[in-house]
């Protein structure tokens, strides 16, 4: 009986714990919602293996006046500096690449409730965005 309440007990520690950064795992069966106002404010210019903490990262740099990007429904807008920037359709696909109109921007590599980050295809940089209001999800699809 000590047997069968000590696997039960690790079964569902191991499941709660799985689960803690779950808003951090980008999968292909997850719709990205990524509605809101985030602001940038650095960026990697080796992405594929940034250090988990970007303020000690060799390979991050602060951006003190990055651009502020809204994302609502299917629409963005962009000011930086206070000026309007760029606006126009937005979309992310299944794979998590990000598109603006037609153009592809990167993909999403995380997205929490504060932070995403977008990889550049082209290139192994990246960039960062804060939340400055709102909060992204992560749903599961249907």
């Amino acid at each position: 009986m000590r047997k069968i309440i000590l696997i039960t007990t690790l079964i569902i520690l191991s499941v709660t714990f799985s689960n803690c950064s779950k808003d951090e795992a980008i999968s292909e069966n997850q719709t990205l919602n990524i509605n809101g106002q985030w602001k940038n404010v650095g960026y990697y210019d080796d992405i594929v293996n940034p250090n988990s903490d970007p303020n000690y990262a060799d390979n991050f740099y602060l951006v003190p006046n990055g651009i502020t990007i809204t994302y609502d429904n299917n629409n963005y807008s962009s000011t930086y500096l206070g000026n309007p920037y760029q606006s126009g359709v937005y979309s992310v696909t299944n794979d998590s690449l990000l598109y603006y109109g037609s153009e592809i921007q990167g993909k999403i590599t995380k997205l929490t409730s504060t932070v995403i980050e977008i990889m550049n295809l082209q290139q192994l940089g990246g960039v960062r965005y804060e939340k400055v209001n709102s909060t992204p999800t992560i749903s599961g699809k249907n």
